[in-house]
């Protein structure tokens, strides 16, 4: 009556070319050719400004490197039905909130909005489910993200001037009974 399953993911995704900063109104077709000066900011003067935002090979944003998930289940027949408890781990490793490296706040001011959105970062989260099947009905007990970790589902700014940083969190640990019946 036990079953295990998992699952993991390596992902290395990255862009293939160079992203540039343009408005495709002046310039249908941007080829980040701006003029940078020293500090590698782009020069103002050039009437041009389509400068490269995200360098190719910049890894994607909101993607993890690495996630896994394992769950185990155990089931016994009860009575005229089968009982079964469950739990479940997920794991997700951090990664970039954004994927432009430069953005102009004005003509004289270029910065990286990772240095002010920070990372998401890794969690862990746990499940664990109780149960009773019979018949065409089934009842089941469940706690879901049971150490009520604060989670990151994204970070972002809600203005394209402002630099407080937003978090879009996960869900709180949740608490429930679902009752069921097949038709």
């Amino acid at each position: 009556g036990l079953s295990l399953t998992a699952a993991a993911a390596y992902t290395d995704a990255k862009t293939k070319g160079n992203i540039c900063f343009a408005s495709v109104v002046v310039d249908p077709s941007p080829d980040c050719s701006a003029l940078l000066d020293d500090q590698g900011t782009p020069d103002p003067s050039d009437d041009d400004f389509n400068f490269i935002v995200t360098p190719s090979g910049t890894r994607l944003p909101v993607t993890p490197k690495f996630k896994a998930t394992a769950t185990a289940r155990y089931a016994w027949p009860v009575g005229p039905g089968r009982a079964h408890v469950q739990g479940s781990i997920a794991y997700q490793g951090s990664a970039a909130a954004d994927l432009r490296q430069d953005i102009e706040m004005d003509p004289d001011v270029v910065l990286n909005p990772n240095d002010f959105l920070g990372r998401i970062k890794s969690s862990t989260l746990i499940d664990v489910f109780a149960g009773y099947d019979w018949q065409k009905h089934s009842v089941e007990l469940f706690v879901t993200n049971l150490f009520d970790e604060r989670n990151e589902l994204s970070r972002f700014v809600v203005c394209s001037i402002c630099t407080q940083t937003k978090i879009l969190s996960g869900r709180p640990r949740t608490i429930g009974l679902r009752l069921g019946t097949r038709f």
